[in-house]
């Protein structure tokens, strides 16, 4: 998926701090985007997402997603905040690990197992 439009990105932190979810989005292509939170809030955030592809301006068809399983406050791993980051796909990986998700991000990100 592409998300290089300013207003896409500017959309999709607003939406993800809206519901109190952490994590990252990675502009550019492809763009990606990992968050963490409250199963409800993530869910609505899914929904929205991929909701938008048909709004004018929306996100497109080819967003796909993958759940690892609700992590209370305590189990969370990514910062409170949604941040986005700069189109650096290393720099994700990093954060990744750094937050206990790298086998995630490898299988669902990088697709390898």
């Amino acid at each position: 998926m592409d998300i290089t439009n300013n207003d896409r990105r500017k959309q999709i932190v607003i939406e993800a701090n809206e519901g109190n979810l952490g994590g990252y989005l990675k502009p550019g292509y492809p763009g990606v985007v990992v968050i963490e939170g409250d199963a409800v809030a993530c869910d609505d955030f899914v929904v929205w997402i991929k909701g938008n592809k048909s709004r004018p301006g929306g996100f497109g068809r080819n967003w796909g997603h993958h759940v690892r399983g609700e992590a209370t406050a305590e189990q969370r791993q990514f910062p409170e905040a949604f941040e986005e980051l700069e189109d650096d796909m290393g720099l994700l990986g990093s954060l990744c690990r750094e937050s206990n998700v790298e086998d995630e991000f490898r299988e669902f990100i990088l697709q390898q197992k």
